[in-house]
């Protein structure tokens, strides 16, 4: 666009999409289909292929509303030949912002079927997402949807960055697990702001008018669940790397911030019903002294191999007697790489 095209003053048709898109990449999705709706109807007579497509927009404002409270996880689901080219260009990238939208919802189905599943491909989830990214990356690039386009590439990222680092932990990554949590955690707080800037104004019965800030959908409020169980999960299979950073009074305090505690909660299990150790194997966590219980490695083992189909069963727990060490073994299996015994 040149310089002089620069200084022109914004046609009206121009500045309310402008307008629409803004409200829209803010997440402040009544509040656009309300504007787009005034227009039309102020509108009305003017005619134009703009003013016909108000009432298109304001479905696209409703749709949206609808994909980020998730609600389909329920159901099975200038001049005139200037803005004609506007209006133009951006229908195509419209439809390419639409299909993504649907592609991301088949991937969320998906996620939500496989939630009470044991064995989870995180990474065929993880390709998937990631031929979703590749695929969209730079479709809906149009300056007036560069709200649109931000926040959609947030979420991408976010969603990456956890079935990252969810294969990451499965496969006992450390560092880069640490990497790709951190990575989450910093694009939720940035959207997170979003929502925190947001007004919402309400008048009361009898006068008077009060604010208060937007309530993030339900898509951000369960990435944001997605995040903390990972920081737990994290936390507690790395646990014994992470104790030697600090001292044990302080790891204990950090643990029980995070929801769930899985070492409060097994400590707790382990005073409870006097068992004497609870570990993760292969040995990565032996609660409460962090002393790997090696005379009781043998028949573990045995016991992961013969029983393997059992152990296998989701919330399956298989239980062996030995009269030669006066000990009985409870097995179960949280994920294929892990068992906790």
């Amino acid at each position: 666009m040149s310089e002089v095209e620069e200084l022109r003053p914004v046609p009206r048709e121009r500045a309310i999409l402008e307008s629409f898109f803004t409200q829209l990449g803010m997440f402040s999705f009544d509040r656009a289909k309300d504007y787009v709706e005034k227009e039309k109807d102020s509108s009305s007579r003017s005619g134009g292929a703009v003013w016909a497509s108000l009432g298109a927009l304001g479905h696209l404002a409703a749709a949206e509303k609808a994909y980020h409270n998730m609600t389909f996880l329920g159901q099975k689901m200038g001049s005139a030949s200037y803005l004609e080219d506007l209006l133009s260009h951006l229908s195509e990238q419209l439809c390419h912002f639409t299909q993504a939208r649907m592609d991301l919802s088949e991937l969320y189905e998906k996620l939500h079927a496989l939630s009470g599943q044991k064995s989870v491909n995180s990474e065929e989830l993880l390709s998937s997402m990631q031929a979703v990214s590749s695929k969209y990356c730079s479709k809906f690039h149009h300056p007036i949807l560069s709200r649109v386009e931000e926040c959609f590439q947030t979420e991408l990222d976010v969603v990456l960055q956890l079935l990252r680092c969810q294969a990451q932990i499965s496969e006992w990554s450390f560092l880069p697990a640490l990497l790709s949590l951190h990575g989450a955690n910093s694009k939720l707080l940035a959207w997170g702001q979003l929502f925190q800037r947001q007004k919402e104004t309400r008048k009361h019965m009898f006068g008077g008018q009060s604010q208060k800030a937007v309530q993030p959908p339900h898509l951000y409020l369960w990435l944001q669940r997605f995040q903390v169980l990972l920081l737990a999960k994290f936390s507690f299979y790395f646990h014994e790397a992470l104790s030697r950073q600090t001292a044990a009074g302080d790891m204990k305090a950090l643990t029980a911030r995070t929801v769930p505690d899985f070492s409060g909660k097994i400590c707790s299990f382990i005073r409870k019903h006097d068992a004497s150790n609870v570990s993760l194997f292969p040995a990565v966590v032996s609660l409460p002294t962090g002393e790997r219980p090696l005379t009781h490695w043998p028949n573990v083992i045995m016991m992961m191999s013969d029983r393997a189909a059992e152990l296998n069963t989701l919330d399956k727990v298989v239980h062996f007697y030995d009269d030669k060490v006066t000990s009985t073994y409870f097995l179960t299996r949280p994920e294929p790489h892990f068992t906790l015994w």
